[in-house]
């Protein structure tokens, strides 16, 4: 499955990651924060892929995890 990664940056909030499924559903959430949340701009948006399998999406999930 592939999915639309967007970090944010926000000076009081740090660092924000949402996922969308598609590219109409990026831009408005992008479009929404700029309204909303001026100060937060958005740092880094990229397409990815994520297991379709049960034990991998669990494995994807624990690394996406410890990253944060």
């Amino acid at each position: 499955m592939k999915l639309y990664q967007l970090t944010f940056m926000d000076l009081s909030d740090g660092k924000q990651i949402r996922f969308r499924s598609s590219k109409l559903a990026r831009d408005k959430l992008v479009r929404e924060w700029k309204i909303y949340y001026p100060l937060r701009t958005l740092m880094l948006a990229e397409r990815i892929e994520i297991p379709d399998g049960k034990i991998e999406f669990v494995d994807w999930l624990n690394q996406h995890e410890a990253q944060r």
